[in-house]
């Protein structure tokens, strides 16, 4: 349950959250469980806090601060979270339906069981996440950083990856089925049972491991032949 002089103290505003933590570093603010819903938070430190369970749908958080955040199982739906930072943070479990997150930060962040339906994500870090078993579906993921990301099982249907950055990710038996991969960097990848019916990969034939250019046949076919062997 959430603090509630913790919660009265952001909800005062930027100047009142500031000073309040300034004079209480040793604290982790605790504001878990609170509904913040349409509220506006737009560059605010909210790094190092409780905030499971947090309702910011709808909330505005542009450049927001939240790195090593505990924010497992809250919900971001429709909320605006573009260029704001969420690395190293626990997200576990939370909504991200339909969010705005262009150009933020969730490197090395968990986001094991995360949704991101339909979210838009373009320019997004995720270099070192936990993505496994995210759901994708739908979302725009144009020129995202996913480096060793692990995606094992993640449903990327009818993503937007266009020149997005793949190397080295983990994406055995996810679902990627109807994607545009257009211009990513796949080097590395590691796809063995992944569902590639129908995926999209023009121009992405000098970013594929060396063996798969080799072979004969379409694209798409000689991905299918490579990754599942």
């Amino acid at each position: 349950m959430a603090n509630k002089e913790h919660v009265n103290c952001l909800k005062a505003g930027s100047r009142s959250w500031k000073a309040w933590r300034a004079h209480n570093r040793a604290v982790m603010p605790d504001l878990s469980g609170e509904d913040f819903q349409g509220l506006n938070f737009s560059g605010h430190k909210l790094s190092g806090c409780n905030l499971e369970k947090a309702d910011f749908s709808q909330a505005r958080l542009q450049k927001a601060d939240f790195s090593g955040s505990r924010l497992k199982g809250s919900n971001f739906t429709s909320a605006n979270l573009e260029d704001a930072n969420l690395s190293h943070c626990d997200l576990q479990g939370a909504d991200f339906f339909m969010a705005k997150m262009n150009r933020a930060k969730l490197q090395a962040s968990n986001l094991q069981g995360v949704n991101f339906e339909d979210a838009s994500l373009e320019e997004v870090n995720f270099s070192d996440a936990n993505l496994e078993g995210v759901d994708f579906c739908g979302a725009k993921l144009r020129q995202c950083l996913l480096v060793r990301a692990n995606m094992k099982g993640a449903d990327l249907r009818w993503c937007d990856l266009q020149e997005a950055d793949l190397r080295g990710v983990n994406l055995r038996v996810a679902c990627i089925q109807e994607a545009n991969l257009s211009g990513a960097q796949l080097e590395g990848a590691q796809m063995d049972g992944a569902h590639l019916e129908g995926t999209v990969l023009a121009g992405s034939e000098n970013t594929m491991p060396e063996e798969v250019g080799k072979e004969g046949g379409s694209t798409i076919e000689r991905l299918l032949a490579w990754f599942g062997r």
